[in-house]
């Protein structure tokens, strides 16, 4: 019994002082890299509201088809689709057009995106930056982001939803 005292002991300390950020993965070289990093794809939608309900949404498999593209030098990428008029699974192009992306990790599941935009009614460039409400990974290879959106429609808060996403 006294030589299992010090062992969980020893344990207990390992445990507690292991590293939770979940946002960084070891390459096997010494190195880690942020899990944001790789093409991910649209999974689904799930809205929460302050009187308790949940409504949850499956991308479609053109929807599915859509990519945000996260890459080690800061770039990202993002391809979206949706059917056209005809049923047809295209490339979604809306005015003002995303052009480019860059991504940094300012703090846990905390990331500043920063969109350029060309906007073809005024020909201009437009820059958006904004700071993730919050991200999160799930087994490796399963990222949630999260947006607080606070709406108030007929009495009910739309208090926020997570779209989730899954690495390919």
């Amino acid at each position: 019994m006294k030589n299992i005292i010090p062992l969980i002991i020893i344990v207990l300390f390992i445990s507690c002082s292991k590293n939770d950020d979940n946002s960084n993965i070891e390459t096997g070289t010494g190195t880690t890299i942020d899990q944001i990093i790789g093409e991910w794809q649209p999974l689904k939608q799930v809205d929460f509201y302050d009187n308790g309900n949940i409504d949850s949404y499956d991308y479609t498999n053109c929807q599915r088809q859509s990519r945000s593209i996260f890459e080690s030098d800061g770039n990202f990428d993002f391809f979206n689709y949706n059917p056209d008029s005809n049923g047809n699974c295209v490339i979604t192009i809306v005015n003002p057009v995303f052009q480019s992306g860059t991504w940094e990790k300012v703090a846990e599941g905390k990331y500043k995106i920063t969109s350029i935009y060309f906007d073809n009614d005024t020909q201009q460039t437009e820059t958006q930056t904004y700071i993730t409400d919050e991200i999160s990974f799930l087994n490796g290879n399963i990222m949630r982001w999260r947006v607080d959106v606070g709406e108030v429609n007929n009495g009910v808060t739309f208090l926020y939803y997570y779209t989730e996403f899954i690495k390919i």
